[in-house]
């Protein structure tokens, strides 16, 4: 009996995977430290890549769906990205948006006036 762990493999099926497997692959492949990549790995980076997107992209229609809206917006993914734990690692990457008016407010000092 193998101590390695089940992992789940690619079956060759075409359908599967929603991201091109090629493309994911070759982006992969940009990092300077990866010179080959299996295919188990791609397909499994692939496959976390879109149940991911689908997470985040259901957060934020949730969002959009609690405004009576039908078009996402760029506010809809920063706001779910704000507002769930688990998405922390992408608030520098998608700040809230935030007017020039807000700033410069923000940047005034007591007295300045």
């Amino acid at each position: 009996m193998s101590s390695h762990p089940f992992i789940a493999t690619p079956s060759g099926k075409q359908g599967e995977l929603m991201l091109p497997l090629a493309r994911v692959r070759r982006l992969i492949k940009t990092e300077e430290d990866v010179k080959m990549v299996s295919s188990e790995a791609s397909f499994l980076i692939t496959k976390s890549t879109e149940l991911f997107l689908e997470l985040l992209s259901q957060r934020a229609a949730a969002i959009m769906d609690s405004e009576d809206r039908t078009q996402l917006t760029y506010n809809d993914v920063a706001t779910s990205v704000d507002e769930n734990d688990p998405l922390e690692f992408l608030r520098d990457i998608v700040p809230m948006k935030v007017s020039g008016a807000e700033v410069l407010s923000s940047m005034k000092r007591p007295g300045d006036e």
